[in-house]
């Protein structure tokens, strides 16, 4: 699957093959085999490059991004799919200080995550879609209201279905 970081101001596009705790990654730099053990201290991982250690203690996360202490640095790692990157390109304006966010791919919503009515965060997820085996969050891209929402649990939706309309 192809996920977008940020590391430090610097966006990486990188693929990762695999499941559980063996990984391979790959990105522009190359690619590397990884595999993922819990700590021997009982508390983080450590995150074999190859066959170099790394022990890493995760120091919090919240949606979208990981703070890690890697060898005594804290780094902070934002990562996007590329379905997060459609989701947000897949909304439309509907007047002003309001927008509807549609689906820009087919699939069932699983979860409505909030009510007509309720004011949201930036980032807060407001549903769950289900498409290519796969359930995705959809977030909302600014703070606002919901205003409407066109679709209930349960739901088939198909690409550019409007979901909700959040006002601004």
């Amino acid at each position: 699957m192809l996920y977008y970081s940020q590391v430090a101001g610097q966006e990486h596009e990188v693929t990762i093959q695999g499941e559980g705790r063996h990984l391979r990654v790959k990105s522009k730099n190359g690619s590397s085999d990884v595999r993922i053990e819990p700590g021997s201290d009982g508390a983080g991982y450590c995150i074999w490059l190859g066959q170099v250690p790394h022990p890493v203690s995760v120091q919090g996360w919240s949606g979208s991004w990981v703070e890690f202490l890697v060898a005594g640095r804290q780094v902070r790692i934002q990562v996007e799919t590329e379905i997060d990157r459609l989701m947000l390109q897949g909304e439309g304006e509907t007047g002003p200080g309001t927008s509807t966010l549609n689906s820009v791919m087919p699939g069932i919503v699983t979860r409505l995550l909030v009510s007509e009515g309720d004011e949201v965060a930036q980032g807060q997820p407001l549903l769950l879609l289900e498409a290519m085996k796969m359930e995705n969050e959809v977030r909302a891209e600014s703070a606002g209201r919901i205003d409407a929402l066109h679709v209930s649990a349960g739901d088939t939706v198909d690409s550019g279905a409007p979901l909700l309309t959040v006002v601004t």
